[in-house]
């Protein structure tokens, strides 16, 4: 395991976190007897979760392990809930494990950056409006998006300035917006993968909100991009910038929650003019 993905861990969970790393070994070999894995593999890049393919049988799979038993049950309810829609098949769940198709050959469409950046905006759209296209199951337990953007309403180490527009923009964009749906949320590049001849969304945060509030994740350049999925989507280009900001504003405040340097997503926000 890379240091990164530990140094992580320990940020995010503490003294629980350096346990459960220690732990790990004897938490997937548990999980591999149960669910009868064999040549597990941790991927390359282990970031916030332990991530390893290997084989049920002979089928080829994905196992996750999480600490926040939430963040699973989340992204196993949404992929449950969009499957058939575009989203990586659920083969199990169990809470902090869940286990998934491996999709095949897998590549990420963040490997169309730079050179075929506006066919990558085109699918990322294309797979967003089928995403939307799945029906909202009743009684779904995720959050809103009401309950996401609660957090714009503490104090927070970041500019005033910055946390009183992104209230403005939420305020205008929850009063504007009705039609509700299962979001994936976090939808960029990397979690877009190919699957045979199409595509598939992997990790979802799992939320129930607007559709308009899925878009801004997959913008790499505001100038073009925007423009292009409000024309796409039939949304106000001043809605989606707006979406963009407060997403941007939003996801500082998740690196403040998890020890990490807010910089990289508010450098995002300034990228936008109001």
């Amino acid at each position: 395991m890379n240091k990164n993905f530990e140094t992580n861990i320990i940020n995010i969970y503490g003294t629980q976190g350096k346990q459960w790393l220690l732990d790990l070994p004897s938490i997937v070999a548990k999980i591999a007897k149960e669910w009868n894995l064999t040549d597990l593999k941790p991927i390359d890049n282990l970031s916030m979760n332990y991530v390893a393919s290997g084989l049920q049988d002979t089928q080829e799979i994905i196992l996750k392990l999480s600490l926040d038993s939430d963040l699973i049950f989340h992204e196993k309810t949404a992929l449950t809930s969009l499957a058939g829609y575009g989203a990586v098949p659920v083969l199990a769940y169990q809470t902090r494990a869940l286990l998934l198709k491996k999709l095949s050959p897998a590549t990420s469409l963040k490997t169309y950056l730079p050179d075929r950046q506006m066919e990558a905006l085109k699918i990322a759209c294309e797979v967003t409006r089928k995403l939307h296209q799945a029906p909202l199951p009743q009684n779904i337990k995720l959050p809103s998006i009401e309950e996401r953007f609660s957090l714009l309403d503490k104090n927070w180490p970041i500019p005033n300035d910055y946390l009183n527009l992104a209230r403005q923009f939420r305020d205008h964009i929850f009063y504007s917006y009705h039609e509700r749906r299962v979001l994936h949320g976090d939808l960029h590049h990397d979690n877009i993968l190919s699957d045979s001849d199409t595509w598939k969304v992997i990790d979802p945060h799992g939320v129930v909100g607007f559709p308009i509030n899925e878009v801004w994740a997959f913008v790499q350049d505001i100038d073009n991009d925007i423009p292009f999925i409000a024309k796409y989507f039939g949304f106000p280009i001043d809605d989606v910038q707006k979406c963009y900001f407060m997403h941007s504003v939003l996801s500082s405040i998740w690196a403040v929650e998890d020890n990490m340097d807010p910089t990289f997503w508010l450098v995002k926000a300034e990228r936008l003019e109001f």
